[in-house]
This record gives structure tokens, sequence and C-alpha cells, in this order.
């Protein structure tokens, strides 16, 4: 992997060095902005996954189409409708959608440092002034004395000791630093790229909130098979304890055979309460992720449904493909461009500054005048500043934002290995799920079929009903990890998708 380049765009004659008089003269004239300008960085990427060879319904193709809502592969009505329902009410999701309304105000506030920052004023004023301030003397120069005209004094805009005086004013103001060197601009570039990415995290959010509810859906639907599993286990047990009694009241068979069937029936019942708890917790689950209180889905998930096949085609995509779909990657790569961007608004403080202000009032101190134009008073300034001595702060804030940009890079090229090797085991997961779901069906139906055997013999008396017993336990423990493997093989898919950045639109 190769790291950023990083020109800049207005090159100091050394390493942010203050710049001559010629240089200030060229920023001036070109407004050129200082700092690095940003470059997407190179990654160097495999062709392919190496793992697809594991799935035999992966493809190349993967269009953001099809991985935007991947779950409508599955044509299951309520599981569409609770993502649905997630992606609209889920507050995790309503958290993220305010910190894109609070990056985007962050930007109109960088954005304004571009223009004149303007005020308005308006005042009256009301002075009385004290009769023993110690200016009766200079006041009398003036033919006032103590006994003047308070009336015409204020008029005047001039009093007496112990008079009063009134004014009104009425005006603004307007202030504006020149960006010369462009650290405006780099600030306001810096928060585009925040605002940028906090909409790929909220995205990123719809991707993880999305496979969120399909596992737990997948694992609910998991379980309501166990649970049928076992409830048809204990009728099958419960029809041969029935048999046993009957058989042991003709002599056929031992108190102890019926004893041992009863062990056997009340065994499988046990399972029942605490895979009804992993249910209800699923069920649990689901409410809070749309947005509703937990028992919310109690009625409406109550009705059992099976697993649905997987898809007969995955759109896995290539490695290069994976950097524009998986949000997580954007949001990362924009964190690089924000950070890129600071360094320039560090080296922009080390360069003079030139302020400009003025102000225009009216002033007066009789109101009916005050919208005269002979009550007008106005005043402009501009003021140059510029660093001379920091004791190396500028520069070690340079430093600082030059750091955090590499480790931004470093965070960048993290998320990308992530996300592949987040491919490649999903992939792999999922392609040994499918092989060992394949080889749990056939142990499944050998052993059903030697229960069924066993079964047949005990009622025709050739055995007794310890084989029963035995097939019948394998039988159920087969069936039960197949059932666990479908659910597995559901939620890998889940994760593969997830993995692939799918479940979310550009909308």
């Amino acid at each position: 992997m190769r790291s950023i380049r990083r020109p800049a765009a207005c090159r100091p004659l050394r390493r942010y060095a203050l710049p001559s008089g010629a240089l200030l003269g060229c920023a001036l004239l070109a407004a050129c902005t200082v700092g690095p300008s940003y470059h997407a960085p190179q990654l160097s990427l495999p062709p392919k996954f190496a793992a697809t060879a594991l799935v035999p319904a992966a493809q190349a193709s993967a269009p953001q189409a099809e991985l935007a809502a991947w779950w409508s592969q599955f044509h299951d009505a309520e599981l569409s409708a609770l993502l649905t329902q997630a992606l609209r009410g889920n507050l995790d999701l309503e958290a993220a959608a305010s910190r894109v309304r609070v990056a985007r105000e962050q930007l109109i506030i960088a954005g304004a440092a571009r223009f004149p920052e303007i005020n308005g004023d308006a005042g009256i004023d009301a002075i009385h002034l004290s009769q023993n301030s110690g200016i009766s003397e200079f006041t009398s120069l003036f033919g006032g004395g103590g006994g003047g005209s308070s009336s015409s004094s204020a008029a005047s805009g001039f009093t007496l000791p112990g008079l009063n005086i009134t004014t009104y004013s009425l005006g603004f103001d307007a202030s504006w630093e020149i960006d010369l060197f462009g650290g405006v601009r780099r600030s306001i570039q810096a928060a585009e790229a925040q605002a940028e990415q906090a909409v790929w995290s909220q995205r990123d959010s719809e991707v993880s909130i999305a496979a969120e509810v399909a596992n737990d859906y997948w694992a609910l639907r998991a379980l309501q098979a166990e649970i049928g599993i076992v409830n048809q286990q204990v009728q099958q047990q419960s029809e041969m304890l029935s048999l046993q009694q009957a058989r042991r009241r003709f002599g056929f068979v031992t108190e102890q055979n019926v004893h041992s069937q009863a062990a056997e029936l009340a065994q499988t019942r046990a399972a029942l309460p605490d895979l009804d708890s992993a249910l209800q917790a699923q069920v649990h689950a689901l409410g809070v992720l749309v947005g509703e209180p937990p028992e919310a889905l109690q009625a409406q998930l109550a009705a059992v449904r099976a697993l649905p096949p997987p898809p007969q085609a995955i759109p896995v995509g290539l490695p290069s493909e994976l950097l524009r779909r998986r949000p997580d990657v954007r949001a990362a790569e924009r964190a690089l461009a924000a950070s890129s961007a600071r360094i320039g608004v560090a080296v922009d403080a080390l360069y003079p500054k030139i302020d400009l202000t003025g102000a225009v009032d009216l002033v007066s101190v009789e109101l009916k005048h005050l919208l005269d134009i002979a009550s007008r008073q106005y005043n402009v300034s501009g003021a140059f500043s510029a660093p001379l001595f920091q004791a190396g702060r500028g520069r070690a804030n340079v430093r600082i934002a030059e750091e955090q940009n590499r480790q931004a890079l470093y965070a960048y090229q993290n998320t990308v290995l992530e996300a592949l090797r987040d491919v490649e085991d999903a992939l792999t997961r999922y392609g040994d799920e499918l092989k060992k779901n394949e080889a749990l069906r056939q142990a499944s139906s050998e052993a059903q079929a030697a229960a069924d055997i066993a079964r047949r013999q005990f009622q025709l008396g050739v055995n007794n009903i310890g084989p029963v017993l035995t097939a019948q336990s394998a039988a159920l423990q087969e069936r039960m990890q197949l059932a666990q493997s479908n659910g597995a093989l559901a939620s890998d898919l889940v994760s593969l998708y997830e993995a692939l950045g799918g479940g979310w639109s550009p909308g």
C-alpha cells in the first residue's frame, strides 16, 4: 500500500517558513492555498477473493441494486417487513441521522468564515454630570457657568455639571479576515469531508442494523424448528411410553423398561424451557431493533415458519468494488481527507493575517434628527499581524496535524484490510457450513431410518426397548444438529452480505 501524495498548492521557501514580500504579493494576487492537496491513496488489492471457490453460488458481478436490499432474495415477507420497520424506526439509526445533520450545520459554520461578519446596534445613553466633577471652570470658559439652560446645553451635545444629556445611536459594524493563504478554504474542505464521513457512517449503521435484524430473525426461525423437533420427539416418546405401560400390564416387559422410557421422555421435555427462553429473547431483541418495546412483536412472530432456502446466486463481486461498496471504508477515506485538510489549517496559522473592520453609525442628541445625514459618523480600519515568536507552538501544531494525518491513513488502510478479511472469513464459513450441512442431512436421514427400524422391531417383539431408546436419542441429536446448521448457514450468509457492504442505498 502506498501513502498519499502531499504536494502543497503554494510552497514556501522552506518548510512552512514565513513568506517573503514577493511570496506575500503572489499570495494576494493568486490566493494560493497552503498545506497538502489531497489525493485518495492508491491501494494494491487482490484480483479476486480466494474463498469464492468454496461457494458455488458466488458471482464475480455484484450490482449495488442486488446488495442494497439483499434480503428480498429470500422472498420472506415477514423478514422484509421487519427490516423496513427497523430502517425506519431504529433508534441507533435516528442518532446516526442526527449526527449527519450536526455535521452539515458545522459545514455552514466553517463556510461562514469566508464572508464579513456584520452586526447591528442601537442604543440610548442618558448622562447626568456631577456638579462636583471639577470641570466648572472649564465650562465657564465657554460661557456655561452653573446656571445655564439644560435644554440648550443638551441640544448642543454639550452640557454643564449638574445637568443631563441623552444621546441616541443607530448603526452597524463589519469585520472581515481576508483568507490570504487558504486556511478558511482548508477548514471548509475538512468540514465537507467530515459531513460526508457522517453520511457514510450512517450508511454503515444501516448495514449493521439490517444484518442484526436478519440474524435475529433467522435465529428465531431456527429455534422454532428446534422446538418443533423436540415436540415431535415428545409425541413419539409419549406413544412409546403408553405402549410400554400396556405391555407391562400383560407382563411382556418389566417395570424397569417403563421407567427407562419415562426417563427418556422427561429428559426430552427438559430441553423445551431453555429453547423457549432463547426464542423469547430473539423476539425481544427484534422488538428493540425496530424501535418498539421488547414484547411488541410477540403476536406478529408467533406463527412458525421454516427457514427459506439460500439464493441461487450470491453477488460477491471483486475486491476493487469493495472499496466503493463498504460504507465503513468510505467513511475512513473521508476521515483521511478531513485530516489532510486540517494540515493546511495548521500551516495557515504560521502566516500573516489582514483584518478589515468598519462601522457606520447615526448619532444624535435628539431622536427626531437621528436619521438626518448630518448625524452620520463612520470609521474604517485595517490591521496586519504576523506571528514573530511562538516558542515553536505553531510548528508543533503543524507536526501534530501531520501525524494525525498519518494515523488516519493507517486507519484507512487497516479498514480496507479488515474489509477484505471479513469477506474471506464469511465466504470460508459459509462454504464450510454448506459442506457440514450436507453431511448432517445425510446423517439425520440415516439416524431417522435406524430409529424407525428399531421401533418397528420393538413393536413386532424382535428386540427390547433398549435399542429403540438409543436409536431415538441418536435421531433426535442429528435432527437438532441439522436444525442448528440450517440456522448457522443463514447466519453465515447474512454475515457475508454484511461483509460485502449490502444493506444501504444512495437514496
